[in-house]
């Protein structure tokens, strides 16, 4: 299950200041959590992930179907997320 829901700017920002090419172990561990299945988003924001290029492109875009999380799919406890924003 996702522990963390992201926007582009999650990693567009960082990759201008730290490219993979020079960060390379830095970026590797951010894969890990990719891969892990750790991030969420949805289909708007999965759509902006895959203009980012290089191995961290690659691997968003394998992994894009398991972290993109919409309301009514089964894959997660949505209606207790929109019973927390109710509450809020």
């Amino acid at each position: 299950m996702a522990a963390y829901c992201l926007d582009t700017s999650g990693f567009s920002n960082p990759l201008e200041n730290l490219p993979e090419d020079i960060f390379a172990s830095l970026w590797a561990q951010v894969m890990k959590v990719v891969e892990a299945g750790k991030l969420c988003c949805n289909t708007e924001i999965l759509t902006e992930l895959g203009s980012i290029e290089g191995k961290l492109g690659e691997c968003l875009k394998s992994c894009a179907e398991s972290m993109c999380y919409e309301i009514g799919d089964d894959k997660w406890p949505w209606s207790e997320y929109l019973d927390c924003v109710e509450k809020l």
